[in-house]
């Protein structure tokens, strides 16, 4: 595969969360794939650098500059001016980039679309969407900016159907200015324990008996960290008693620091344990007896497709793109209606109580992932749209809108 000019990826961190993780994995695979040039720009730094800095050249910019210019824009825009003075201003904060003739600029969320849209000066210009509308409402300017930001770009890739819906009917995009390639992954490796994963994380501690229900993501309220309480409280005190891990996420925040006082109130200190950031997240998603997500909005967890990898089963809130894998693998009954954690606890339950469904739902999600979400299949779909000329047009799509075979 041949490259077709210059490809400049602008990011807005490189936190360990779901877009930049994709970026780390497409990254990596277009290194050893292709021989395009490729470059990136973070808006701000993170534990994901020095990966990258592996992979391809990076420069971070200025976390305090950008930020003065992106506020400076938005008051501009807010007062009415909407032309010459915020566009200035947003050109300005563009500089440190370097700008293409005839190559393309991705923005790699709608976060970095307001840096990366300047810097498409004469270059084809991509948004990689990754948010869904309470992310995308917040990081995007206001109207009437946001509908000239938005109007220019070339082509929206959508990381999900659920995330292609709200480009179109929620931001007014034609569907063919829309191309949607669902999240992919490499297969997990899976460690080796010496002694039970939790008893491991915990310092050997014994936390007692019992299955173990486990969440990736974020410690957010977005990732609905209240609702996991609610549910390991719910099932602690029926008969399957499991042990919970939340893995992942900011252990030192305010809403990790909430999630631990309601678990104390919960009688759950001992039963329910946060873990981190970890590099051994494949071998404590494989010891799960089942993988939850209680998310109120996630375009497309990661965490999800990483557990059906391992043949988990998962149970999901009905809320973006986790929800229309399950389906698509045949486990349309774990997923549950938003918010309903009482119908999420019959479910994860009667799983617990049921190992040989539970273990038919995992292999089912299991072939699903990996006949469609690796990334030996998946990436060459994203590469061949932000390859293509700017004069080729978006691709054609199916009704579903998924681009790809």
């Amino acid at each position: 595969m041949t490259a077709r000019g210059r490809v400049t990826i602008v990011g807005h961190d490189a936190s360990c969360s779901g877009a930049p993780l994709q970026l780390e994995t497409w990254l990596r695979w277009a290194t050893s794939h292709t021989d395009a040039e490729l470059s990136l720009v973070l808006l701000r730094g993170g534990p994901l650098v020095d990966r990258y800095r592996s992979l391809v050249p990076v420069r971070v910019l200025d976390d305090h500059v950008w930020r003065l210019m992106d506020r400076l824009s938005s008051g501009l825009d807010s007062v009415g001016r909407t032309d010459r003075l915020a566009n200035a201003v947003r050109s300005l904060s563009a500089r440190p980039i370097r700008r293409t003739n005839g190559g393309t600029v991705v923005a790699n969320t709608l976060a970095a679309l307001p840096i990366a849209a300047p810097a498409a000066s004469g270059a084809r210009l991509v948004a990689h969407v990754h948010e869904l509308d309470h992310v995308a409402d917040r990081v995007l300017p206001g109207a009437p900016a946001r509908q000239r930001l938005l109007d220019r770009v070339d082509l929206f890739v959508a990381a999900g159907a659920p995330v292609a819906r709200m480009l179109e009917q929620r931001m007014g995009i034609h569907r063919r200015r829309i191309a949607v390639v669902e999240p992919f992954i490499d297969p997990p490796v899976v460690g080796d324990f010496a002694v039970s994963p939790v008893n491991a994380v915990s310092g050997g501690a014994d936390t007692g008996g019992g299955p173990l229900v486990v969440s990736v993501g974020g410690i957010s309220h977005r990732k609905g960290t209240d609702r996991f309480v609610d549910l390991m409280a719910m099932l602690c005190g029926g008969p399957s008693a499991p042990k919970g891990l939340w893995i992942g996420g900011d252990l030192h925040g305010t809403v990790a620091a909430e999630m631990r006082s309601d678990l104390a109130r919960a009688g759950l200190g001992d039963r329910v344990r946060l873990v981190g950031q970890r590099d051994d997240v494949a071998s404590l998603v494989a010891a799960a007896d089942v993988v939850v997500s209680t998310a109120r909005e996630d375009p497309f967890p990661l965490g999800v497709l990483e557990a059906g990898a391992l043949d988990r089963p998962v149970v999901v809130f009905d809320s973006g793109g986790a929800a229309e894998v399950l389906r698509s693998s045949g486990n349309a009954g774990c997923v549950i209606p938003l918010g309903d954690t009482i119908a999420m606890h019959d479910r994860v339950a009667s799983l617990l109580a049921e190992p040989a469904e539970a273990g038919r739902c995992g292999r089912t999600l299991g072939a699903h992932v990996r006949s469609v979400h690796l990334t030996d299949r998946v990436a060459p779909i994203l590469w061949s749209l932000l390859a293509s000329g700017p004069s080729d047009g978006p691709p054609a799509l199916r009704s579903d809108f998924r681009a790809g075979p």
